[in-house]
């Protein structure tokens, strides 16, 4: 009786381990120069953003999704701020560091993005 027990709690506790390992899991950044912007009325207040280099990893929700590569909000003050950060990487070709929310928020096929740094 005493091993079963014993092994139960091994059992459980490297179910628990292998599960903090996952959820601690960074977000992911891109990098590219961005190809395309749109914003869409009908969609709601928010821009989609097209790299030209696809990102390595994108969340389960954004596994159909052919063609934008992440959506952003332009509800706050930040928000229309990075989207002048987005608007000035586009017109003079810099590249942009995205780094996604892992999460599908604004459209429901399309990663969030949270923060953008333009590259030197």
């Amino acid at each position: 009786m005493k091993t079963n027990l014993n092994n139960a709690g091994l059992v459980l506790l490297s179910s628990l381990i292998a599960q903090c390992f996952v959820l601690d899991a960074p977000a992911v950044e891109s990098s590219g120069k961005i190809v395309t912007l749109e914003i869409a009325k009908d969609y709601g207040n928010f821009v989609f953003i097209k790299l030209d280099v696809a990102p390595t990893a994108i969340p389960a929700c954004s596994a159909y999704n052919g063609f934008w590569n992440y959506t952003l909000p332009l509800i706050t003050d930040t928000d229309r701020r990075v989207f002048a950060m987005l608007m000035t990487a586009y017109a003079t070709q810099h590249t942009v560091l995205i780094r996604g929310a892992d999460t599908c928020g604004e459209f429901g096929s399309i990663e969030s993005a949270v923060a953008v740094r333009l590259m030197p």
